[in-house]
């Protein structure tokens, strides 16, 4: 039905202002059935068609042939159903309608929704009011409210200008995981199946700029810094359980990140003062990581202590975020020695996160590391104290142990006895 399918894209592009472009690949039905148009791609007008900004898999209409040829009120009025694919593969659903420049858009997730109320003016400048309710993005809860805005302008090109989608979005409310968040503000330009972030900030902790594709790939070249920044409320902000016996301090970080989404290769530098890395604290720390994808290399580290300085090496998986196993893989080396931990285990109670570190040095000697943290005023009789424990086997049911704690200090033969 060529006919059908070239008043289609015509009354789409009019609903939209007159600056889209819309190509519909298929349409099925018509007579028997609704209309139902199939791989819809939305490009901006003089943009080319095979860098859209926005491809749809299919739209499921109210509406038969004849109501989009010849219909009363056709022209002005467009209700449909559908979804969009996602980088991901899931398929995400979607329900709107458009009448004379108002529009109301419901988009349906697998977990949470996105409700968009907005108008189209006559020079084709979309404002958009959203609320977002309990997005999953990333294993993240997401709750927020905000505007959209955005138009089609020309901006400057190899050759001649090219026309774009601009627009800025700002962002209200914000509820991360059940707890209040940092509001997002940013500008972006849709040009040639990219976005360019500028202007990018979460309440000026968060800043950044760079260029996302929109297609397979999902190329990116982008830089984020963080100022000023406390660890222990972005664990806590992301979903991790005892956050300060994880991590603490304020960090400054700059983070290039470059390739594909499924391999990002990136560079970081760190600069924190004052914290804790699990049971370690320090005074200042330095560092520079190297990443693909989720693992970072440490390349070259400082951390000061008021006992000395050390350096930090090894690897961390940021797909371990929120738990001790994150550092699993760290080194401590001070005096050219390392240590290099055997196991790290986290667990709390009333109140009170205990962190142990162990290390079997050899056969008959061993190491115990264990420290108390709390981020609320407890009774201090919960705490055993922190401790420092050395144990040399003199036999497979005897062992020297010396103990060393802020509390108590021990030394003594212990037995087991094996039934």
């Amino acid at each position: 039905m060529p006919q059908v399918k070239i008043f289609a894209e015509s009354r789409m592009e009019d609903a939209l202002g007159g600056k889209v472009n819309i190509s519909i690949g298929r349409i099925d039905g018509g007579i028997l059935h609704p209309v139902t148009f199939k791989n819809i791609k939305i490009s901006a007008v003089g943009g080319k068609e095979k860098s859209p900004f926005l491809e749809i898999s299919a739209i499921k209409t109210a509406y038969r042939a004849w109501d989009l040829l010849g219909a009363k009120g056709a022209k002005d009025a467009f209700e449909a159903e559908g979804y969009f694919s996602m980088p991901s593969g899931e398929k995400v659903g979607f329900e709107g309608s458009i009448k004379n420049g108002a529009y109301n858009i419901e988009v349906k997730p697998a977990r949470g929704f996105i409700a968009i109320q907005g108008t189209v003016s006559k020079d084709s400048a979309i404002e958009a009011n959203f609320k977002v309710s309990h997005l999953a993005i990333g294993g993240q809860d997401l709750v927020c409210d905000g505007v959209l805005k955005s138009e089609v302008v020309l901006v400057p090109g190899i050759e001649v200008a090219r026309p774009a989608i601009q627009g800025v979005i700002e962002t209200r409310n914000c509820v991360l995981n059940y707890r209040p968040f940092l509001n997002l503000k940013t500008s972006y330009i849709i040009a040639d199946g990219k976005i360019e972030i500028s202007d990018f900030s979460l309440s000026d902790i968060f800043r950044g700029h760079g260029t996302f594709g929109l297609k397979a790939p999902f190329d990116m070249d982008a830089v984020i810094t963080i100022n000023n920044m406390s660890s222990t409320w972005l664990a806590l902000a992301l979903g991790a359980k005892d956050a300060s016996s994880i991590i603490s301090g304020t960090f400054n970080v700059k983070c290039e990140l470059k390739g594909p989404a499924n391999n990002i290769r990136s560079n970081v530098t760190i600069d924190a003062k004052k914290g804790t890395i699990g049971p370690m604290s320090f005074e200042y720390l330095s560092a520079h990581l190297k990443g693909d994808g989720p693992i970072m290399r440490i390349e070259d580290s400082r951390i000061t202590r008021e006992s000395g300085a050390f350096v930090i090496a090894g690897e961390m998986d940021l797909s371990k975020i929120g738990r001790g196993s994150m550092f699993e893989k760290l080194q401590l080396v001070g005096d050219e020695k390392a240590i290099n931990w055997d196991g790290w285990n986290s667990t709390s109670s009333l109140g009170t996160s205990e962190t142990t570190m162990t290390k079997q040095i050899s056969d008959e000697i061993g190491i115990d590391f264990k420290k108390f943290t709390s981020e609320d005023a407890v009774d201090e009789r919960l705490k055993s104290g922190d401790e420092v424990q050395l144990e040399y086997k003199l036999h497979p049911n005897d062992s020297l142990k010396v103990s060393l704690g802020q509390d108590k200090d021990f030394m003594g033969i212990e037995h087991k006895n094996k039934f």
